[in-house]
């Protein structure tokens, strides 16, 4: 039997130290997550919710995040709901790196899509494209290198939900509920034929979205193919200021100046508005033992100070500088499992004897039932809205057949 040379034998050694290195390498132990913690940015924007994922370091050890990136090329993270896909466009998940794990910041989760999470039936995890390269590094910059397992995020970040208090905070963070609420759109057709023996289309909305931090712009409006439709109206304020603040936001007075008037703003004035909103208990429970975020009903009252530079009242009819007293309630009341009633009152006084010769106290208001629309944001509603314009003085009816959609959240979220 022929022996081996000193030569081979070394070479023989050192490609079995190799393969044996090799195959350790591959076989990257996952390192463990000692806590998973879900938390709310209400700080200021963008408003998100935080996944923690602190991992099990070695003592004396932390995460090496300047070797974060360039151990992990490409690496992307995505939040998915596998119940609710489409209610998660537009949602942004960034990945974060902190000393002691990494984290998850998502971003532009709409409301109806928290309520779901809070409800524990929206499945949410963080998706990562790969296993991430975790390297630790010590005071006297020794390594280790570990993976955290792609399975592993998925599973952790799946099996922890939001409370009602976090989805409370996050919306408080927001501006409330009287901003929450205030982003939406519906849109419908009316359920009687004109004049002309067609049906007017619908449209109405409101949108704000913050300048910085406090300062916010304001949009809202009514707007039809019948452009001299009586009820409908154009709203926009673009400063809106807090002026005084309760520590958990819920009650503030704001400052508010813009331009208001009908669709074709034949009538409209140039307004500065003063008023308190506030979120007060609720009333009303119709969800029956289901469980729903029930939010809480948003008042507003104040006063108006307004200069017109357009009225219908006549040739005769001058502009006029004059105020109001003005109040307004907004009640999202869930319904059952799946229904919504959404109720909109309003009431105004101007003290104007031109404006107001009856000197009547004038009201307005809007009752819409929801039905949600499985998988999306839409709800179907059947809405009625009757009163006097507080623009134009004129009043009216509608019963209106359509479809509506927080479709605005989202940008709030962004910034």
């Amino acid at each position: 039997m022929k022996k081996i040379g000193s030569f081979s034998r070394y070479l023989l050694v050192g490609v079995c130290l190799t393969i044996f290195a090799t195959e350790a390498q591959g076989r990257q132990t996952g390192i463990n997550v000692n806590e998973v913690e879900i938390q709310i940015n209400s700080i200021a924007p963008p408003f998100a919710v935080w996944f923690y994922l602190r991992l099990d370091f070695q003592p004396g050890y932390s995460l090496d995040i300047p070797a974060f990136n360039p151990n992990n090329p490409g690496l992307t993270a995505e939040a998915v709901s596998e119940t609710h896909p489409n209610m998660l466009a537009g949602v942004v998940t960034t990945l974060r790196r902190r000393g002691d794990g990494i984290a998850f910041e998502v971003t532009g989760l709409t409301r109806d899509f928290l309520e779901l999470y809070q409800q524990g039936v929206a499945n949410l995890f963080i998706e990562v494209s790969a296993n991430v390269v975790i390297q630790s590094v010590d005071g006297a910059g020794n390594t280790e290198r570990n993976s955290l397992l792609a399975n592993t995020i998925r599973e952790k970040t799946g099996a922890i939900t939001l409370t009602a208090d976090q989805v409370q905070e996050l919306i408080t963070s927001r501006g409330g509920e009287f901003r929450i609420l205030e982003n939406t759109i519906d849109f419908g057709v009316n359920t009687q034929e004109n004049g002309a023996g067609s049906n007017d289309v619908f449209l109405t909305f409101s949108y704000g979205r913050p300048w910085t931090e406090g300062v916010f712009m304001n949009a809202k409006g009514r707007v039809s193919t019948n452009a001299k439709d009586s009820l409908n109206f154009i709203y926009f304020y673009p400063l809106n200021v807090p002026l005084l603040r309760s520590r958990d936001r819920a009650h503030q007075l704001t400052g508010q100046a813009g331009i208001e008037g009908n669709q074709k703003f034949s009538t409209g004035r140039f307004t500065a508005n003063f008023f308190y909103e506030g979120i007060i208990p609720n009333f009303i429970n119709l969800s029956y033992g289901h469980n729903r975020l029930r939010l809480k009903p948003v008042l507003k009252a104040g006063v108006k100070f307004y200069t017109e530079f357009e009225n219908n009242r006549g040739v005769m009819g001058s502009n006029e500088d004059s105020n109001q007293l003005f109040g307004e309630l907004y009640y999202f009341i869930p319904v059952l499992k799946n229904y919504s009633l959404i109720v909109n009152v309003g009431a105004f006084y101007d003290f104007d004897s031109d404006v107001n010769p009856s000197d009547d106290i004038s009201f307005n208001y809007d009752i819409a039932l929801g039905v949600d629309i499985p998988n999306t944001e839409f709800k179907t509603i059947f809405k009625y809205s009757n009163g006097e314009n507080d623009v134009n003085y004129m009043d009216g009816e509608i019963l209106q057949l359509g479809l509506i959609m927080n479709i605005f959240e989202q940008g709030i979220e962004k910034r």
